[in-house]
């Protein structure tokens, strides 16, 4: 027990989802990064399938509570996530902690507002939502900010990365007990 699930994903997900809780099991905690509609379109159904506490920055569960009615073509691709106040919300502090792992929580607004990482110091883990895209830094939100983002970078910068989990893509790792997987992990060498 003390699995954390973060971003379940958007509502077009949830039969996935459902499968991933049954087969996974143990999840005591559901984060959130961002408000944006593919991280937090399934945190009501992953609450309920779980009776996990949810947590997320003010702007994230703003849009739990009440999410944003999205375009005709992001309805159609994504699903529009219902407002849902049955379920336990809580502001995200400093520290996200299971039996299991304990995750220090970093604010990395920048790919919009409200946005937060976590960082499991003890592995080198960075939980980076989509405050790292790879290549891209800009995104058509109407709250992007690029000095935000290149604070965030900064921010990320100080900290002992071995593994950067982004959202949307690969992952990065110079760890060893990371193994390589084509299209999955992109192996990297360490810089510092």
């Amino acid at each position: 027990m003390g699995n954390i699930l973060i971003d379940p994903g958007p509502v077009f997900g949830r039969r996935r989802l459902e499968r991933y809780v049954r087969a996974t099991g143990g999840i005591t905690a559901i984060f959130a990064t961002h408000c944006h509609e593919e991280h937090v379109g399934n945190v009501p159904l992953a609450s309920k399938l779980t009776g996990a506490m949810v947590y997320g920055t003010d702007v994230t569960l703003h849009a739990v509570r009440s999410p944003e009615r999205l375009s005709l073509p992001r309805r159609v691709i994504m699903g529009q996530p219902e407002p849902e106040l049955g379920i336990e919300l809580r502001r995200v502090e400093a520290m996200i902690e299971t039996p299991r792992i304990r995750l220090s929580v970093i604010e990395s607004s920048g790919h919009c507002a409200g946005h937060a990482s976590l960082f499991d110091a003890e592995r080198g883990v960075l939980f980076a939502g989509d405050s790292f895209l790879h290549t891209v830094f800009t995104a058509p939100n109407k709250d992007v900010s690029s000095m935000e983002w290149i604070a965030t970078l900064r921010r990320y910068g100080q900290l002992h990365i071995e593994t950067l989990v982004g959202t949307h893509g690969c992952i990065y790792s110079c760890s060893p007990r990371i193994p390589p997987l084509p299209f999955v992990v992109t192996r990297l060498t360490r810089t510092k």
